[in-house]
Parts: structure tokens; C-alpha cells; sequence
């Protein structure tokens, strides 16, 4: 194999694990945190 061949497998690998961590964290992210301020929420109001 050249070494242009390896550059382009590497990068490829590199595209791949960037869009499926973008995935895991766009579809995650937003949701996880808007149920986490409302767990808080619900909490401190028990509390106070």
C-alpha cells in the first residue's frame, strides 16, 4: 500500500468517528441537559 493510500484510510476512519461522536452528542446533548435543570428543579423545590 502507498502512503497515499494509509493518508486517505486515516482520514476516512478520522470522518467516520467524528460524525458518529457529532450523532451521539447532538441527539443526547440538548435533552440530557433540559432533564437534568428540571431533576434539579423539581429538588430544590422539595427542599425549599
Amino acid at each position: 500500500m502507498g502512503s497515499k493510500t494509509v493518508a486517505w484510510s486515516i482520514l476516512v476512519m478520522g470522518i467516520s468517528l467524528a460524525l458518529v461522536i457529532w450523532a451521539w452528542i447532538g441527539r443526547i446533548g440538548p435533552t440530557y441537559s433540559v432533564d437534568v435543570l428540571s431533576r434539579q428543579q423539581a429538588i430544590l423545590r422539595r427542599q425549599y
